[in-house]
């Protein structure tokens, strides 16, 4: 006799709260990435307008736009290049929203900065998924 569908359907509660890790950047990174990438293209646009004020010409503009947008993904790269040794020093188990060192804590349970439920396979999956700037992909 097949049991009652309510009760062949349930999952474990910590499976259940786990996040799906193949469809989703860790927050901590894609919030960053956000954040600087506008705040590169902003600083870009002020920095053309200040070339056109100088009288450098439409050329100019450009020039100074790529140079500071250029400037400022290379900064990035360095950023992420911190964090992936970070990561590695953690044996990749940093919490996905707020990058806290989870290495020295229980298997799972909630983050102690954030309050964000974690599991240690599925940080380092996540982690190991996001192609850093500042490294190779691993995995």
């Amino acid at each position: 006799m097949a049991p009652p569908s309510d009760q062949r359907d349930q999952t474990p509660p910590q499976q259940a709260e786990r996040a799906n890790p193949e469809t989703s950047t860790p927050p901590a990174i894609a919030r960053k990435r956000l954040v600087f990438v506008i705040a590169a293209f902003a600083l870009s646009l002020v920095a053309g307008s200040f070339a056109d004020r100088l009288g450098m010409g439409f050329i100019g503009e450009i020039g100074v736009f790529v140079g500071v947008l250029a400037a400022a993904l290379g900064f990035l790269y360095l950023l992420e290049g911190r964090l992936r040794a970070r990561l590695e020093a953690a044996d990749w188990r940093l919490c996905t929203h707020c990058t806290y060192d989870l290495s020295q804590m229980a298997e799972e349970g909630d983050c102690p900065e954030c309050g964000e439920r974690y599991h240690h396979f599925d940080c380092r999956y996540r982690w190991k998924l996001v192609p850093l700037l500042g490294g190779r992909r691993i995995g």
